[in-house]
């Protein structure tokens, strides 16, 4: 198993590192590592055999027939993406806020006045800045 540090932007970085257990992303990025390292990191989910398999496919039939329809055809249509950029607009339209839940704080617009230079500063730490729905929303606010 082998992930190459180029395909370590910042963003990947930040999603890997809720789903890694107790590991850096750096520590194992452009190494080859065997499949029960990959599994002790949290880079795979199962390392087993045949019969180990076919309970996983049934765990994971079980878990998608549970989820959303909605959800699921915007996958089948969006995934995979073309690009990390497509890939996280993707994931950020799956889990849409409701309207109402446009924070003010995420997005902060100024005009500076000496060079005429509009800023515009994304405050999300908790999603990374990761572009979404609320996101945009917040932004849509900013600057309208």
């Amino acid at each position: 198993f082998s992930f190459p540090a180029e395909l370590m932007p910042p963003v990947l970085t930040a999603s890997l590192r809720q789903r890694l257990r107790d590991s850096t992303p750096g520590a194992w990025a452009g190494r080859t590592l065997s499949a029960r390292e990959a599994y002790e990191v949290g880079l795979v989910d199962l390392v087993g055999g045949d019969g180990d398999l076919e309970a996983e496919i049934g765990r994971l039939s079980l878990r998608f027939a549970q989820l959303r329809p909605q959800l699921l055809s915007t996958c089948h249509r969006a995934l995979p993406a073309p690009s990390i950029d497509t890939a996280c607009v993707v994931m950020g339209s799956l889990g849409a806020p409701p309207e109402d839940a446009i924070a003010d704080n995420l997005v902060r617009l100024w005009l500076d006045g000496r060079t005429g230079v509009a800023h515009l500063q994304l405050h999300d730490p908790e999603h990374f800045n990761t572009f979404s729905p609320g996101l945009g929303r917040s932004v849509l606010k900013a600057v309208c």
